[in-house]
């Protein structure tokens, strides 16, 4: 569900997920259904004479085989006699009186059973994974944004989806993440929701909340404040993380600051948030991050919240509405739970 940050909603993964797994070519889908259907009759034949002549061999009757199979003995007598045609081998001595494998039956009475074993096996596991429980998930995250909750999700879906592995890359710009997930290198990933709003091909569900912080030295006079308004910083020198490696979140914050009738006056631009918070320590200026950058900051920063509505922002999990990865449905579901275990904490980094 795009663009909800109603606490307490539940999340309606399966209307989106749906509609995107069925987007892809529909011609292509039913022909190569067609020619899967088929070649799954004619490997159930197979193995349905296999399954026969286990029986024979475990019964050693022919009548009583073919009631526990409920068909016919003259059917049960012509498929193994089929089989052995097909074989090139006699698998029973059979007359009036008995019923008994031959060397090459006995033989093949072993391998047969480990063959149905393992059909059965691969069977079970290809329903599995159409039903998305078995398969491969690569995630992307921003390692700091999602540093407090994300070993908790993963530990949590692992338990309950342990046939589903998970592949992890780790991301140190926003717009890098979304960027990979566009171009299908990554199934999903863990983020910021600024900006997610305003891109039609991604889906997201926010985690939990973080919030916009004012960082300022800690002899700044703000520090006074338990929190500001951005409108109060309207005269203040700005340091912003570089318009083209981080154009989001530069392009969110001016749009805050036109929205409260000023333009920021941006003093200096920091290429990573690592030299953006040097650069306030040194009293160039006064930078707007989210709340989750603390745990990187120095003694001397002090972190102030923006009051604002506006200013909260989410960690939110974010995939491509078309992906057609069957695994992709149950993690969106582990979402809800999710949202329902963090949907109330304010801010875990604090």
């Amino acid at each position: 569900m795009r663009g909800r940050f109603l606490p307490g909603c539940k999340l309606l993964y399966t209307e989106r997920a749906v509609l995107g797994y069925n987007n892809y070519n529909k011609s292509y889908r039913r022909q190569a259904r067609s020619h899967f259907f088929r070649r799954c009759l004619a490997l159930s034949t197979d193995f349905q004479r296999l399954r026969e002549f286990i029986t024979v061999a475990e019964y050693l009757n022919f009548s009583q085989a073919a009631n526990h199979l409920f068909i016919t003995q003259p059917v049960l007598s012509r498929h193994i006699a089929d089989l052995e045609r097909m074989l090139g081998v006699q698998l029973f001595f059979r007359n009036k009186q008995k019923v008994q494998l031959t060397a090459m039956g006995q033989l093949f009475l072993q391998d047969a059973r480990e063959i149905i074993a393992k059909y059965e096996e691969a069977c079970h596991k290809l329903r599995l994974a159409s039903h998305g429980m078995v398969g491969h998930l690569k995630i992307g995250f921003l390692e700091r944004a999602v540093r407090s909750f994300l070993a908790d999700f993963i530990l949590h879906f692992s338990k309950t989806h342990a046939n589903i592995s998970l592949e992890f890359c780790c991301y140190n710009e926003l717009e890098e993440l979304t960027e990979a997930i566009k171009r299908d290198e990554l199934d999903a990933g863990f983020t910021l929701s600024v900006g997610l709003q305003y891109t039609k091909e991604l889906s997201y569900e926010p985690i939990c909340q973080d919030n916009l912080c004012v960082i300022v030295r800690k002899e700044h006079p703000l520090v006074e404040k338990g929190s500001v308004s951005l409108a109060e910083l309207a005269k203040e020198p700005f340091i912003m993380l570089n318009r083209q490696q981080n154009l989001t979140v530069f392009n969110h914050t001016i749009s805050l600051c036109e929205a409260r009738g000023f333009t920021p006056n941006i003093v200096k631009e920091a290429p990573n948030i690592d030299t953006a918070l040097l650069m306030v320590e040194l009293g160039t200026g006064i930078l707007i991050a989210p709340q989750h950058h603390i745990v990187n900051a120095s003694s001397k920063l002090r972190f102030i919240v923006l009051e604002d509505e506006d200013c909260r922002i989410y960690i939110a999990a974010v995939w491509k509405q078309n992906n057609v990865n069957p695994s992709l449905f149950p993690f969106i579901k582990e979402l809800d739970n999710a949202h329902e275990r963090f949907a109330n904490e304010p801010s875990r980094n604090s």
